[in-house]
């Protein structure tokens, strides 16, 4: 597990305009919205500090990107090799071209558990002692994060955080 630095950028809580049906369609399309506006930002700023890019720059590893999600369903089905399958096809048209998306624009994805996610005590009611808020408020504070190269990283096999020893 490493410590990386991290800036909050943007943070929205809202209601999707169209139905989803189900947790996967609701978190798939919230992911599309999060790579979308990061892919924003890391042009914007990559065009502030190094001028307009020229055709063939690749300003993708300027900044690098990750996109950090707490749906386990959607990380597995997005780093899946066998291909995404939904039994909503609209579901995996959507998770089809947030795949690529994610790959063309040199984007990374992790997943965490679901009390490491620094953005819930922005946008959800919480106790001010609960501890998700306290991690989300070391996290922007500090400006670090506990980020591991992937879920067997962040969590043992019996579920338990593993991420939590630095705000000791």
């Amino acid at each position: 597990m490493d410590l990386v630095p991290v800036t909050l950028l943007d943070y929205a809580s809202g209601r999707i305009r169209r139905v989803r049906r189900s947790t996967l369609a609701a978190e798939t399309y919230g992911l599309a919205e999060c790579s979308a506006a990061t892919q924003w930002a890391r042009s914007i700023s990559t065009e502030i500090l190094r001028g307009a890019p020229k055709r063939g720059d690749d300003s993708d590893d300027f900044f690098p990107a990750c996109v950090v999600v707490d749906a386990k369903a959607l990380f597995d089905r997005l780093v899946s090799s066998r291909g995404i399958n939904s039994a909503d096809r609209r579901v995996s048209v959507e998770l089809s071209m947030l795949k690529q998306g994610l790959e063309e624009n040199n984007m990374t994805i992790r997943w965490i558990p679901t009390r490491q996610m620094v953005a819930d005590p922005l946008t959800k009611l919480m106790p001010p002692g609960a501890p998700e808020v306290q991690y989300s408020r070391r996290a922007v504070e500090s400006g670090l994060y506990t980020l591991g190269p992937d879920s067997r990283a962040q969590v043992d096999h019996r579920g338990r955080s593993l991420g939590d020893e630095w705000l000791k």
